[in-house]
């Protein structure tokens, strides 16, 4: 796949606009994949807004808008953990990065909060604030290769021992962090806010994936002024665009 370069936003129209990728790929070379995490969904609604305005609605509708750009602006290929109006238990969304061997995990949510304060959005990586040591030398497990429909098999020695899901996250840390930063920077850009900050968490849909792994909490639901931006999709492309410049700033950065 040629190499990547910067994106660089146009004009500010409903449909943004960007600069045209290089897509082409390199016989042989695998297409990173980066996995999308919508937050909640089924019965699990998430925040609701005071217009009734429900999380699991903004963060599915923020993944799908992103994975487009991603595959079609970055030629990189997505997996969204849910494409419909589904519940999905935290193992089984990081049971479902894992198994497709992604390269970035990004989970999507859009919080509320007890009072309706306005709170911009913020990014967060795995840190186990009470401290966690890396597991045993024989507890790794070689990374899944992809097959045909997003699903991982093993390579190499079939007696492979599995990674204990508490320290799945610990050799990533450091590279969910940087990303964690890329992906604050380039919101910053695209939706016109400051940001309240990037944090570590002992979060457990992150501490649970084999890759680098981050939460963006795009805002408090809970505040009308921010549900009415929610509403507006030119903001929810916006959103998914910022995502998809800090997955190309990250994937050009790590070539």
């Amino acid at each position: 796949m040629a190499a990547l370069v910067a994106l660089q936003v146009l004009c500010f129209i409903p449909r943004p606009s960007v600069a045209q990728f290089a897509t082409g790929e390199i016989p042989g070379e695998r297409v990173p994949v980066v996995v999308l995490d919508p937050g909640h969904g089924g019965p699990d609604q998430g925040a609701r807004g005071p217009g009734g305005l429900l999380e699991k609605e903004i963060t599915l509708q923020v993944a799908t808008e992103a994975a487009r750009l991603i595959e079609q602006l970055l030629g990189l290929r997505t997996v969204l953990t849910r494409t419909d109006d589904s519940a999905l238990p935290l193992e089984m969304r990081a049971a479902v990065a894992n198994q497709a061997s992604g390269d970035l995990f990004i989970s999507i949510h859009a919080g509320g909060a007890f009072t309706p304060t306005s709170r911009d959005f913020q990014t967060f990586f795995f840190d186990d604030l009470q401290g966690m040591s890396p597991p045993p030398a024989e507890a790794t497990r070689p990374r899944n290769q992809p097959t045909q429909g997003g699903r991982g098999q093993p390579t190499g020695d079939p007696t492979w021992q599995v990674v204990q899901w508490e320290h799945a996250q610990v050799e990533f840390v450091e590279t969910s962090q940087i990303f964690a930063r890329l992906l604050h920077n380039n919101l910053r850009t695209q939706v016109a806010a400051e940001g309240h900050g990037i944090f570590g968490l002992p979060l457990l849909v992150l501490r649970w994936v084999r890759m680098p792994a981050v939460m963006l909490d795009l805002g408090s639901l809970s505040d009308p002024g921010f549900e009415a931006k929610l509403r507006d999709e030119t903001y929810i492309q916006r959103a998914a665009l910022g995502i998809a410049q800090a997955v190309n700033d990250y994937h050009a950065m790590r070539r």
